[in-house]
């Protein structure tokens, strides 16, 4: 909601940035920051740090296959997506498709878990009485969803500030460097101050609200389509194999930039 995302860590985003009248920049001057990280020649920059990660969801799907028991593709799913988000936005090596005892796996699901609107109280009164928005941003710290989320943050400052320290020695490539290099950038061209660490945190965050669900949910839906209608599964098979071949993710990724 609104009003329980006002304040730290999202108020520097761009789901809230303009809300909130003690906002360092303004919504048009954060897009300018945060879009051109979205650019095709820049997710393709991520394409290797996501195709490892399809590459172990694969393998899973192989040994359930040799099992030939059922299993819940939504979890396998719901896991390929936080690895992909850990490593692209949050700078987190995540291993949440071989353990699903990996922290940041746990933190993100009971975050999301905590923020469902039947278990959690203080959600529901944010969107009845979003007056007492201050009162909301308060109390927080102090409930399920923001103990959760507090790790989750306190490594992305961690992270940015360590990249901070040695700039040009990272040599991999990700949301929180994509941001660094579109600061320093428009320091040099257009003088202005570096931006603040709570934006890239605020951004990277949102990246995680944004493309958690939204993702796994899709993913899992054209599973279960294809699933129950074997004849569209055969012939979608048949044109991958005619008109890609074996390289799938490359075709992919260039389907999506168009």
């Amino acid at each position: 909601t609104v009003a329980f995302g006002a304040g730290p860590p999202l108020n520097e985003s761009l789901l809230n940035i303009g809300k909130r009248e003690n906002a360092a920049y303004g919504w048009k001057e954060v897009r300018s920051i945060v879009s051109p990280t979205f650019s095709s020649g820049k997710i393709k920059l991520m394409f290797h740090a996501i195709h490892s990660k399809v590459g172990i969801l694969l393998e899973n799907m192989a040994e359930h296959a040799e099992k030939g028991a059922s299993f819940d593709i939504y979890d396998e799913f719901q896991a390929l997506t936080l690895d992909v988000i850990g490593k692209c936005a949050f700078a987190v090596e995540a291993n949440s498709l071989k353990n699903r005892e990996d922290s940041f796996y746990v933190n993100c699901r009971e975050f999301f878990r905590a923020s469902d609107l039947n278990k959690s109280w203080i959600i529901p009164l944010a969107l009845i009485f979003p007056e007492f928005e201050r009162v909301y941003s308060w109390l927080r710290p102090y409930t399920a969803y923001g103990r959760a989320e507090q790790p989750l943050i306190d490594n992305l400052h961690k992270v940015i500030k360590e990249r901070k320290k040695g700039f040009g020695d990272f040599k991999g490539m990700d949301m929180v460097q994509l941001m660094l290099l579109q600061d320093e950038d428009r320091q040099t061209k257009e003088n202005k101050a570096p931006l603040k660490r709570d934006t890239i945190v605020a951004n990277c965050y949102a990246f995680l609200l944004a493309g958690y669900e939204t993702t796994s949910t899709a993913l899992a839906y054209t599973a279960w389509l294809l699933a129950k209608h074997p004849d569209v599964q055969e012939k979608l098979l048949a044109e991958i194999e005619e008109h890609v071949g074996n390289d799938v993710m490359f075709f992919f990724f260039q389907g999506c930039m168009q």
